[in-house]
């Protein structure tokens, strides 16, 4: 029988690394089981794979920015180019205020918004060769500001045309963003919330918590000196500094329900949904967060991951709560690998008509008996199973 959520748990290592850090450049932490843990974020995890999805062939382009008007009306004017129109600076001008004002309309106010579309329109006659010159030269805001507005591609396009279509006719968001439904596997996946159109935004088909290691872990300061190829006066170094690493055993947890996705992303080839489902279920799997990634490569493939369909979302972050220590052999992968298999088993017997089939999969999962499949089978059953079936290895 397929349950409803698929829950999956990822354990990855990293070294002398910091890939996610604060506002101060320490990595990220959290204080767990008396004991202080590396961190990285939900958020910068999210990103990661969702930037690595849609870069790849099989992925699909979405855009999150605070200036998303500019990018519609440059998009709508190439579209009147295109169809032989002239476009002269007043139609320039009047196409970033519909644009600007329509993508406003999602984050702010009615009246703000087409003021700030008013702004933009009169930065664009006063002068600069786009939107966003215009109102760097004349120090006018033409886009939502702080707030970023995320759209698919196909909704970008939907809006351009609109516009391009008829530069008399009011466009509103609801003329490029269906309530409640996306062509974005990423938006269907990750959500997105619109302050003032909460009718056109949908709660994220995937949850996902934040990594931390399954050990206590430190911060390691590296001092090291950049020096100087031109300078001869002495052995000096040019430049001196100081970074901060860690590293560890990090447990993710992750869950996916169905009912939601199949409910928000609108997608009628099935070939194309399996094709993109299992290109996410890569990413989600594998993309950590890059920062300092030229300093440290980190670019480790997960050791063990545990796939779990169940009737409901379940995290086994209580199989950490006591910090692994290492093993007679030193190390904390294989011990964490078990630990993590033990909760899960305790959270079988506990409620046993909870959970369905599972699979492993990862670097040092058990190929010998604890029916684990390869990384392309791994991502092939998650995307089968999205699309109705079983969690079939």
């Amino acid at each position: 029988m397929s349950r409803k959520y698929l829950n999956i748990h990822v354990l990855t290592t990293i070294v002398g690394a910091n890939p996610n850090r604060d506002d101060t450049g320490t990595p990220k932490s959290l204080r767990y089981g008396g004991v202080e843990r590396s961190r990285m974020s939900s958020q910068a995890l999210t990103r990661a794979k969702r930037l690595g999805y849609e870069n790849d062939p099989d992925g699909e382009r979405s855009y999150r920015s605070a200036q998303l008007g500019s990018h519609i009306s440059v998009a709508a004017e190439k579209l009147l180019l295109e169809a032989g129109t002239n476009v002269d600076v007043k139609m320039r001008a009047k196409i970033v205020q519909k644009a600007v004002t329509a993508v406003n309309a999602l984050v702010m106010a009615e009246a703000k918004a087409e003021k700030k579309g008013v702004e933009a329109a009169a930065a664009m006659e006063r002068g600069g060769s786009t939107p966003i010159e215009s109102a760097a030269d004349n120090d006018v805001d033409t886009d939502s500001g702080d707030t970023l507005v995320w759209l698919a591609e196909a909704e970008v396009a939907n809006a351009a045309h609109k516009i391009a279509s008829d530069l008399d006719a009011a466009i509103t968001p609801a003329d490029f963003v269906i309530a409640g439904r996306t062509a974005s596997l990423s938006i269907a996946a990750f959500g997105r919330m619109f302050a003032q159109r909460p009718d056109l935004q949908n709660e994220a088909a995937i949850q996902r918590a934040h990594a931390f290691t399954t050990h206590a872990a430190s911060v390691d300061l590296d001092y090291f000196t950049a020096m100087d190829d031109l300078r001869t006066v002495d052995r000096g170094a040019g430049h001196i500094g100081l970074k901060q690493n860690t590293g560890g055993v990090y447990y993710w947890h992750a869950n996916i329900d169905r009912d939601q996705l199949n409910a928000v992303w609108d997608t009628t080839d099935v070939q194309d949904a399996a094709r993109n489902l299992t290109a996410l279920a890569r990413h989600l799997l594998h993309d950590l967060p890059k920062g300092s990634q030229n300093n440290s490569a980190h670019h480790n493939l997960p050791v063990f991951v545990l796939i779990s369909e169940a009737d409901a979302p379940v995290s086994l972050q209580a199989a950490f709560e006591q910090p692994v220590t290492p093993g007679v052999d030193g190390g904390h992968v294989d011990g964490s690998i078990q630990a993590l298999l033990n909760e899960h088993e305790r959270n079988t017997a506990y409620a046993p008509a909870l959970f369905g089939s599972s699979l492993s999969t990862g670097t040092h999962a058990d190929t010998e008996g604890a029916g684990a499949v390869d990384f392309p089978r791994a991502s092939a059953a998650i995307a089968a199973w999205a699309l109705g079936s079983g969690l079939d290895r």
